[in-house]
């Protein structure tokens, strides 16, 4: 358990990682070395959400949870997870903290009639 609370604190938490096809901002965590039968996932800011993931089934990632569907408003926020398999559920990994902002809109564009 001590070794999957490890990697949990190790691979977690990008929101975007680089070099993966996924489209959205996704919750990636790199596959756990001892089998996972769920994950538990808080993100913690302007609103707390708490899911219940099941790892992915194919190993590629431990889970990847799709933020886009959470609807996040603008914030800081802290996700932390932890793992659960036929031994018990791990503590809770250390928090890692990110921000959510809006991009700017475009301002100020103007039409010039050519001459």
């Amino acid at each position: 358990m001590k070794k999957t609370l490890m990697f949990l604190t190790a691979c977690i938490l990008m929101l975007i990682a680089p070099g993966l096809t996924l489209s959205a901002p996704f919750l990636v965590c790199d596959p756990q070395a001892v089998g996972v039968d769920n994950y538990k996932v808080e993100i913690s800011g302007p609103i707390t959400i708490t899911q219940d993931i099941a790892p992915d089934p194919t190993g590629t990632y431990g889970f990847a949870l799709d933020l886009s569907p959470l609807s996040l408003p603008n914030g800081s926020y802290s996700v932390k997870a932890n793992a659960t398999n036929m031994w018990g559920t791990s503590d809770w990994s250390i928090a890692y903290p990110f921000v959510k902002s809006a991009t700017e809109i475009p301002v100020n564009i103007k039409l010039v009639p050519s001459l």
